[in-house]
């Protein structure tokens, strides 16, 4: 086991995936552009470059952390997650408001954009867990059965 699998502990799987799918992310936002795939004459075309860019570097932050406990940090964990997810947030209103109105109509594009924004949140939860964090049980909470 290499040096690095073994400073990540039991997360190097995770490492492993979510820089694959970072990198992933980040090739098929090349290739869109390389290809002329993407719209980025317009502003919505342009601010789902800035989306898809940001929620591919949210992916490869994840992968740093787990893959480096030093680094861990609940707060800079919640920070990139809460980042993220509103970039998501955004992008989807800008193409609500700007994008083309044919594309409306589409239910799967609005559930491509409904699956920005809960990969983003997902990946953030993911990043907060890698991270520290625990869900806290409120004070006065019935306790789990069995």
């Amino acid at each position: 086991m290499s040096e690095g699998a073994r400073s990540a502990g039991p997360w190097w799987p995770v490492v492993v995936g979510l820089a694959a799918f970072g990198l992933l992310r980040f090739a098929l936002i090349g290739w869109g552009l390389a290809i002329g795939a993407r719209a980025t004459g317009t502003t919505a075309g342009q601010v789902a470059l800035v989306v898809d860019t940001i929620m591919a570097v949210e992916v490869l932050v994840a992968a740093l952390l787990a893959g480096w406990p030093k680094l861990r940090n609940v707060a800079v964990a919640w920070i990139v997650a809460v980042f993220a997810t509103l970039t998501a947030v955004v992008g989807t209103v800008v193409w609500a408001v700007l994008g083309p109105s044919t594309a409306h109509a589409d239910p799967s594009a609005w559930a491509s954009q409904v699956g920005r924004i809960i990969i983003a949140a997902g990946i953030g939860l993911l990043i907060a867990a890698i991270c520290g964090w625990r869900p806290q049980r409120r004070a006065g909470a019935a306790a789990p059965r069995g």
